[in-house]
């Protein structure tokens, strides 16, 4: 015989003991049994059910930092632009117009307008 089947039929052997066994138990053992096992259950120490809580908090306020930079802090800072800033970003005509800024000002002084 294969030492691979002696060892199923060991395990066989004792799994069948066992379960005749626990068949065999009467109702009053039974109730002591599960009287035994809910007082055991409540006695467990809290931090049992923390284990899972602590790292799904932390994850939880991670986000929510995330979130709260994210939304309510600027992403960059920006930078106000001057009158002619604005003017030149907002012509339609292109640069083209503006390539002797200098000429114009001057006309400008003058009491010309452009």
């Amino acid at each position: 015989m294969n030492s691979k089947q002696t060892e199923q039929e060991f395990i066989n052997s004792v799994r069948n003991r066992f379960e005749d066994s626990v068949e065999k138990i009467d109702r009053d053992t039974l109730a002591e049994l599960a009287a035994i096992r809910g007082q055991a259950l409540a006695r467990r120490p809290a931090s049992f059910r923390h284990r899972l809580l602590v790292p799904a908090g932390a994850f939880v306020l991670i986000f929510m930092a995330v979130v709260a930079y994210k939304n309510l802090l600027p992403l960059s800072h920006t930078r106000t632009h001057g009158a002619d800033e604005i003017e030149l970003l907002s012509i339609q005509e292109g640069l083209d117009t503006y390539d002797d800024i200098e000429f114009y000002e001057w006309l400008e002084d003058q009491g010309y307008t452009t």
